[in-house]
């Protein structure tokens, strides 16, 4: 048997309930809060009326904030709509669409913004970017040949990209480009090293918080045969030289029989540091491309090619276009550091000894020399090399700038 007694509380009504089961009486409080937002009827069970009493207040001062907000809500909701153009609201459900409800626009446009804006606060574009890099290269005493090779190889990538802000650019865009670029897989493997670390600088000096080119796939580098000079083909060459540019035959014989570095060293290398007395080429830490030491012994066929032309101090002398007519002229076959290959193979084939070539080439292991400049040469064809000398007119030829 149960009986029902109301009582009204601050515009509700509460509803006291006993019920007696099995000869005990329990009595509640029921109250009635109307629907919620689905049109569903709310009601809510209490022990007692002061409970009851608290939950109508609780509901009340809830509903009077909600009723504040929902004022508010709809104000800013009408200023909003009046400044909104119709593409703020075309991009506002395009945003919806792409969404697909797994979040809101407020949600999308936090997580934006915070992956987005740099950690430091600074906003950099992508060619600033690279410019600061290329700078703090150059700070660090990196050799002329590499900040070039940095500054080519990135230059593709901000022509792309220049204008676009450092903290918003993805991996799917710089993986897009990456792989639409011409090259073989020894280029694009030195491109990938060059971007990672240019935003391994940007992560370093908080202009992004990773690193979106660590993703990038590492291309296999196929590992190509180094093109080593014939001895008959360093002949016509050097022949050619001394009949259509022997202003030009120290370069060449510096490169052909002592090694040294056509780009980089050579434009670098001065008179002074060739000492004729101990048959020795110095090449110091800010001559070579490794910013590494290292003294270059002299061959015989060296020396006679270059004594002639012989000088105190100064620049070797270098001319590009006379470079161009003498690989041209000489009709051999031509092929990226040719000339360091032969040096490298032709040493290492006469002399027999993989530590001493590393060293007079400025590897820093053996490993390199095997690995990109040594081709296996008969001995009697390294000798043949090493005995290439001008022949006696050409010794009685003073170029025009000789020292006297």
């Amino acid at each position: 048997m149960s009986a029902t007694k109301t009582t009204e509380f601050e515009g509700y009504v509460i509803r006291q309930q006993n019920t007696t089961v099995k000869g005990r009486m329990y009595t509640r409080y029921v109250v009635s809060f109307g629907t919620d937002r689905h049109g569903r009827r709310v009601r809510r069970t209490f022990s007692t009326q002061a409970k009851a009493r608290a939950a109508i207040r609780e509901h009340r001062t809830k509903a009077e904030a909600d009723a504040e907000r929902q004022d508010i809500l709809q104000k800013r909701i009408g200023e909003k709509a009046q400044q909104m153009t119709t593409d703020d609201l075309l991009d506002a459900a395009r945003g919806l669409d792409i969404l697909k409800g797994r979040a809101s626009l407020a949600a999308a446009a936090d997580f934006y913004v915070k992956h987005t804006t740099p950690p430091g606060g600074d906003k950099l574009t992508i060619a600033e970017l690279c410019d600061k890099y290329r700078e703090s290269r150059e700070k660090a005493g990196r050799s002329e040949y590499t900040i070039a090779d940095i500054r080519d190889c990135l230059r593709p990538f901000v022509q792309r990209f220049g204008s676009m802000d450092v903290a918003a650019i993805t991996t799917a865009e710089i993986e897009h480009w990456f792989d639409d670029q011409n090259g073989g897989a020894t280029r694009k493997y030195k491109l990938r090293n060059h971007l990672v670390s240019v935003f391994n600088y940007a992560v370093k000096r908080k202009y992004r918080r990773d690193n979106p080119a660590s993703a990038l796939e590492i291309p296999t580098k196929v590992k190509s045969t180094p093109h080593v000079l014939a001895v008959k083909d360093v002949e016509c060459l050097m022949r050619y030289t001394a009949g259509h540019e022997p202003n030009m035959i120290p370069y060449m014989a510096l490169c052909l029989f002592a090694g040294i570095r056509p780009v980089g060293e050579m434009k670098r290398l001065d008179w002074k540091d060739i000492d004729f007395r101990r048959s020795e080429i110095f090449v110091s830490d800010t001559v070579s491309k490794t910013n590494d030491e290292r003294i270059i012994k002299m061959a015989d066929n060296l020396i006679a090619w270059l004594l002639p032309y012989r000088q105190n101090a100064g620049a070797i002398f270098y001319l590009r276009a006379a470079f161009e007519r003498i690989r041209k002229g000489a009709g051999v076959r031509w092929a990226k550091d040719c000339m360091r290959h032969t040096y490298g193979s032709m040493h290492l084939a006469m002399w027999q000894n993989s530590g001493d070539t590393a060293e007079q080439m400025g590897h820093t292991n053996i490993r390199i020399l095997f690995n990109h400049y040594r081709r296996a040469v008969r001995k009697e064809d390294a000798e043949t090399f090493w005995n290439i000398y001008p022949k006696k007119k050409e010794e009685n030829v003073i170029p025009f700038g000789k020292a006297v």
